[in-house]
């Protein structure tokens, strides 16, 4: 048992309050690594054909300095990688093997996390949404699970929800019922949110099950059945194509939402 808090240790993550304090300390860290060795290390690889793998966990990480501290804090970070973008998406196209459709995928994380956070983003990005996530699809036979469900969140996120049932399984429904609540079941917020997008309902049909996520993200995140880069896709989906908001104000919205109505 911790001293001040009195839970065991760990557990203080599986809520906001204490995943919002652990993780704030460790982000000073983590991104002067962004900025300093890991760039080096991108900017070496652009000659080797494994830039597009150094991006690796790139947008996760992004997206976890997205909601725990706001848009501003990740600008410099884009702007530093934004320029290597172009050469990293060439290395995975076409798209032939495994790790080619694991590496478009976190390039895919990347660009919804500088898109969410106001940047301008890489140059000629803006339809890679469109053409990568139908040959990801096609090659959902390399994906485990959570990584077909990280697909079905990108592709809500970009407004693509026609692709989810192929993705995660299930038909959607002509019915989005407002008041849903889905705890552990995730494919299922999948299929409703990919629903509700699909059928155009009003925002508060959905605020119940999004909420309800939200609140539930650190239990998923500790479980590992749901990622930083997932929750910023999905407050995408949610605030972009039901809530109409403009994409670049997404990730201050997030991070206004954790850290006054849940921390």
């Amino acid at each position: 048992m911790t001293e001040q808090q009195g839970v065991p240790k760990g557990e203080e993550t599986l809520s906001w309050p204490g995943l919002l304090q652990e993780t704030d300390a460790r982000l000073d860290r983590d991104l002067r690594l962004l900025l300093e060795s890991d760039l080096k290390r991108a900017i070496a690889d652009r000659s080797s054909g494994e830039l597009a793998a150094r991006f690796g966990s790139l947008g996760d990480r992004l997206a976890r300095v997205a909601v725990v501290r706001g848009a501003r804090a990740c600008w410099s970070v884009a702007e530093a990688y934004n320029p290597l973008f172009p050469e990293a998406s060439i290395e995975v196209e076409p798209l032939t093997d495994s790790a080619m459709t694991a590496d478009m995928l976190k390039l895919l994380a990347y660009l919804n996390a500088v898109w969410c956070c106001g940047t301008r983003g890489p140059t000629n990005a803006e339809t890679l949404e469109q053409r990568w996530l139908p040959l990801i699809l096609e090659h959902k036979r390399d994906l485990y699970e959570e990584k077909r469900n990280s697909t079905a969140f990108a592709a809500v996120a970009a407004g693509m929800a026609e692709l989810t049932p192929a993705l995660i399984g299930g038909p959607l429904t002509k019915r989005v019922k407002a008041g849903a609540r889905f705890g552990g079941n995730l494919t299922g917020f999948i299929r409703y949110l990919a629903s509700a997008i699909a059928v155009r309902v009003e925002a508060p049909t959905v605020m119940d099950a999004w909420y309800d996520f939200v609140n539930d993200f650190p239990v998923k995140l500790a479980a590992e059945t749901c990622k930083w880069s997932d929750l910023l896709w999905c407050a995408r989906a949610v605030m972009v194509h039901i809530e109409h908001r403009p994409v670049e104000t997404v990730a201050d919205a997030l991070h206004e939402l954790v850290t006054t109505e849940f921390a």
